[in-house]
């Protein structure tokens, strides 16, 4: 290597590192607090609801579901077939098969996540 190769090359570098010294300092004193929201990201809700499909869109559950002993053991079997290999058995949302979702299920025990769920849902 000569020398004027050296002093190319070493003026790439010092180049080089004076752009990323003038890339991060800025961004570094910028007095920008991490725990505060930027104003320019809009705040995602905190769970994902799937929509309600269009034919149960404008149902209510009758007056007394909730109780009807018939009802909510149609319903454990329905969860226990379909739901608790993702949701688990107590709908922690650590069923057997959740270890391999990428989207993880939600726990149905979250009172912040069921709260969001319209009555429609």
């Amino acid at each position: 290597m000569t020398r004027n190769d050296f002093r190319a090359r070493s003026g790439i570098c010092w180049t080089l590192l004076l752009s990323l010294i003038g890339l991060l300092v800025p961004a570094a004193t910028s007095g920008h607090d991490p725990k505060e929201k930027s104003p320019h990201v809009e705040q995602q809700p905190a769970h994902v609801h799937a929509t309600v499909p269009p034919e149960y869109a404008k149902q209510s559950a009758p007056v007394g579901l909730w109780t009807d002993r018939a009802v909510l053991e149609r319903g454990r079997t329905v969860y226990e077939t379909q739901c608790a290999v993702c949701h688990g058995p107590r709908g922690a949302g650590d069923g057997p098969a959740a270890a391999s979702l990428e989207l993880k299920p939600p726990s149905l025990q979250d009172a912040a996540m069921v709260a969001e769920m319209t009555p429609a849902y």
